[in-house]
């Protein structure tokens, strides 16, 4: 028993070791980051963040912050991309985040010997400083990264820190509703960025136990009986209204709708785990707590 648990450790410390060296080496300074295809939001905004936006050429089309990043061409929408189109605007890198799409396309990339950087997602504060340090070094910017850390993100961070520790939220109950389908409602079950968004609030998610973006019932709503609602400002899933989800005969019955418990964002702020993600969190955060 004693050897098996030792084979299991050595196991585990190898492929720890193997992450972490396959991590430095997509995060390292790529050999020319002059003409940046940006691909999925969280990439465009750090980019942004680090005021190197000069070196973009091109984005995808959830990369809509900020505004002025909309001047771009598009090369279409991260999960549903063309090497044609991408190699189209003659990258010196592309930098995406996880979820790039088809996974076909990357092969394709990789085998023109165009320099491809996927950026782990790691969906939680630590994450989000580590997707900013990566993509700072990648495009030549590890000290910009490292001072607007220092001067922006963390005393964001020690601030949500302080609050989380004075208050214990883990009782409040929260739904996110991603869009309406029908007479369902799809929410963020585990396994979600909603999840993961919640999670950092230190809330409890009405809907952990059901895994991924499903929809439920009315009545399934009504017996959860959420305290607050989060809301993606943007439509993220399906054609549907949420700024209406508000005036729901049935959300009026929560305790949400009962105490105005919608908090309504912008959807990649929430849920894009990008800078914004963690000024959002705060906001959010604020919200809660004033009225508890």
């Amino acid at each position: 028993m004693n050897q098996l648990k030792l084979l299991i450790s050595f196991a585990l410390i190898i492929h720890i070791q193997v992450f972490s060296q396959q991590k430095k080496s997509i995060c390292q300074t790529a050999d020319d980051p002059s003409r940046i295809v940006s691909i999925g939001s969280s990439i465009t905004e750090i980019i942004y963040f680090l005021n190197s936006q000069d070196q973009i050429i091109a984005i995808d089309i959830t990369s809509n912050f900020p505004e002025d990043a909309k001047k771009f061409p598009s090369v279409g929408y991260i999960r549903n991309l063309s090497a044609e189109g991408l190699l189209s605007t003659n990258p010196s890198i592309i930098i995406s985040e996880d979820d790039i799409g088809p996974k076909n396309i990357i092969k394709q990339i990789q085998d023109t010997k165009t320099e491809l950087r996927i950026i782990p997602e790691e969906q939680t504060l630590n994450g989000i400083i580590q997707k900013i340090q990566c993509v700072g070094n990648i495009i030549g910017q590890q000290q910009e990264a490292e001072e607007k850390i220092s001067s922006e993100i963390n005393p964001v961070i020690n601030k949500i820190k302080e609050i989380k520790k004075e208050k214990d939220l883990s009782n409040i109950k929260i739904m996110m509703i991603l869009s309406t389908e029908g007479n369902s409602t799809v929410v963020a079950g585990a396994n979600t960025s909603g999840d993961s968004f919640i999670k950092m609030l230190g809330a409890t998610n009405i809907f952990e136990s059901i895994n991924g973006w499903k929809a439920v019932t009315a009545e399934t709503i009504l017996l959860k009986n959420p305290d607050y609602i989060i809301i993606p400002e943007k439509d993220l899933h399906k054609q549907s209204n949420v700024n209406t989800i508000s005036e729901n005969v049935i959300l009026k019955e929560t305790n949400a709708g009962k105490n105005n418990g919608y908090i309504i964002k912008d959807g990649m702020a929430i849920l894009g785990y990008g800078p914004r993600t963690i000024f959002t969190l705060m906001d959010v955060l604020n919200t809660i707590t004033d009225n508890n």
